[in-house]
């Protein structure tokens, strides 16, 4: 099928559009003619081996005689998608490229539980054509603004409340002025709904000393308690939400 539409010269601007539809197609007729279980294989197949939409990862341990088994599954946005130094910030539609979310589900003795987390690129305008490449903004305050709120709005919409992690070097100028600019937006902009913090996480973590992140950790404790998660025992189910953006 893909030869198909190679074959007849499509335009470039419509192949990830139809590409979208058919994977759309694929997961709607597992979903009605498949049960639950296989379902959800056949999805993740779908989405990651066929269409590189993301990744799928899993490990189990025993833990005082008891299983816990542990998947990470990511599944990336199709809206602005690329590869690292081509595809770069933010978009007139609010849409940053390479936008993942990673979820973390444990089943443990009976119990279920899940994390989810959220990354992107820094959503203003910039880019950076190849690795050795100087960093550019490309838009001033007054024309991102309107994509910055744009951004934000979806998350909240989506996630309500969002802790925003900026783990971005201030030693290189590069990522500096990159944040400057973010920074910026998030300081002129009524925000109830999002929080930011900064940490120089490779400097901080240099020589994997990855046990100085606990600072910053004590330091969000209060609001992540008031954030949530999902969890199941037995045949009752919470739900609870629990988001972090990761820009990097």
């Amino acid at each position: 099928m893909f030869k198909e539409m190679i074959s007849q010269n499509i335009e470039k601007k419509w192949m990830i559009p139809l590409i979208q539809v058919l994977h759309d197609i694929l997961l709607i007729f597992f979903f009605i003619f498949l049960p639950k279980s296989l379902y959800f294989k056949f999805s993740l197949i779908i989405n990651i081996y066929f269409f590189q939409k993301g990744f799928f990862g899993t490990f189990s341990c025993i833990i005082n005689e008891k299983k816990l088994d542990f998947y990470l599954i990511t599944r990336r946005s199709c809206k602005r998608a690329g590869t690292r130094y081509n595809a770069r910030g933010i978009d007139d539609d609010g849409n940053v490229a390479n936008f993942c979310e990673t979820e973390m589900l444990i089943f443990y003795n009976k119990y279920f539980c899940s994390h989810l987390q959220i990354r992107g690129s820094v959503p203003v305008f910039w880019q950076q054509r190849g690795f050795t490449a100087q960093t550019k903004i490309t838009r001033n305050y007054d024309m991102t603004n309107n994509a910055f709120l744009k951004h934000i709005y979806e998350l909240t919409k989506n996630y309500t409340r969002v802790l925003c992690v900026n783990l971005m070097a201030k030693n290189k100028p590069s990522e500096q002025m990159i944040t400057e600019t973010y920074e910026t937006h998030v300081r002129m902009n009524n925000l109830p709904n999002l929080r930011y913090e900064f940490f120089d996480f490779h400097h901080a973590c240099k020589g994997q000393k990855f046990d100085r992140i606990n600072p910053l950790l004590k330091k969000l404790q209060l609001m992540s308690e008031n954030f949530r998660y999902l969890y199941k025992i037995l045949s009752i189910l919470q739900w609870l939400n629990f988001f972090s953006k990761i820009l990097c």
